[in-house]
């Protein structure tokens, strides 16, 4: 029987990458401040704002504020800022609030209990997404809780669901055991990929059981000047390319599992490609993409894969946009 981890007062390392985001980050330093729990470090590692950002942040004079400056890299070297905090950090437990966001006061208190068991590697929970102002827009349900398998129980089986749908995002819900990061070397951004946090998902997912908080846990900004909205052709491709990096780097790990659908997985691999070429027009490379989709992913993918192929038969970007570029 798994023994009790001692959850009676764990550092929490808060990781908050930041950029250009002066607009909030007054907020999202407020929101740690006013956390029931408190202990905890911030490290906010500024990508070289050429805005106030970094002079808004130090004015807040808590000692358990830490402000990294960087030059510098884009979303294509974010991997280099969580893991330039985390090589920093002294918590137990790593949570992520990026710039732009915030959290409710209990955040912290609420989630470190879904670590009770040693076992459990990742936390995650419900959120809110807010307005570029902070009015709240709606709930997010991270997931249905289905079966066990959403809870990565069996160990591996959660990346089934990972491989189509991300539930486990934004990361602004998400707090890690600080050792299993250390497991498996930091935080993953594969070469060409542009995020770090779905590709560490998977990485996690091969080596402990997840927790779902039935609470919420933050409050998600959509802005304009998101990188997410800005490179979303770019996020339909890193999919693709995080999920064969994946299945390329961990392929030892994953036979030994034997729950991982690798067939599934390269369904997933040419939707999300097929996406990205249907946006970019690259109708042949589109439509070849989804034959493979059609025939290996399950029949609600199928379908969604044909209308795929027929928008890039036709060479339709009005079909493409209304079905998967929104």
């Amino acid at each position: 029987m798994m023994a009790e981890l001692d959850m009676s007062n764990p550092l929490v390392t808060i990781i908050s990458p930041t950029y250009n985001h002066q607009q909030y980050i007054g907020e999202c330093i407020r929101s740690v401040l006013a956390q029931t729990y408190s202990h905890w470090e911030m490290m906010i590692v500024d990508d070289g704002s050429t805005d106030r950002t970094v002079e808004i942040a130090r004015s807040f004079t808590d000692a358990r504020i830490t402000i990294i400056s960087k030059e510098h890299g884009g979303i294509e070297r974010l991997g280099e800022s969580y893991n330039l905090a985390l090589k920093q950090s002294q918590g137990e437990f790593i949570a992520i609030l990026e710039g732009d966001d915030v959290w409710p006061q209990d955040k912290l208190a609420v989630q470190i209990g879904g670590f009770n068991k040693q076992d459990v590697v990742l936390s995650w929970g419900r959120f809110f997404s807010i307005s570029d102002d902070g009015n709240q827009i709606r709930e997010i349900p991270a997931t249905p809780i289905l079966d066990e398998s959403y809870l990565n129980n069996p160990i591996g089986s959660i990346q089934n669901h990972l491989f189509l749908v991300n539930h486990i995002v934004p990361a602004v819900s998400v707090m890690i055991r600080r050792s299993a990061l250390d497991r498996i070397g930091g935080f993953w951004q594969p070469d060409g990929v542009v995020f770090v946090d779905y590709s560490t998902w998977l990485k996690l997912a091969l080596i402990g059981k997840f927790s779902f908080i039935d609470s919420n846990l933050g409050m998600w900004r959509i802005h304009s000047s998101q990188m997410s909205i800005e490179h979303k052709y770019a996020m339909f491709q890193s999919h693709g390319d995080a999920i064969q990096q994946f299945l390329i780097a961990e392929k030892t790990s994953i036979e030994k599992l034997a729950v991982v659908d690798l067939q599934r997985a390269q369904g997933a691999m040419n939707w999300y490609w097929g996406k990205a070429n249907l946006g970019r027009s690259n109708w042949s490379k589109a439509c070849s993409n989804f034959l493979i989709a059609v025939r290996t992913l399950p029949i609600r993918w199928k379908v969604k894969s044909v209308v795929g192929y027929l928008a890039g038969l036709l060479h339709s970007q009005r079909l493409a946009s209304i079905y998967f570029l929104h």
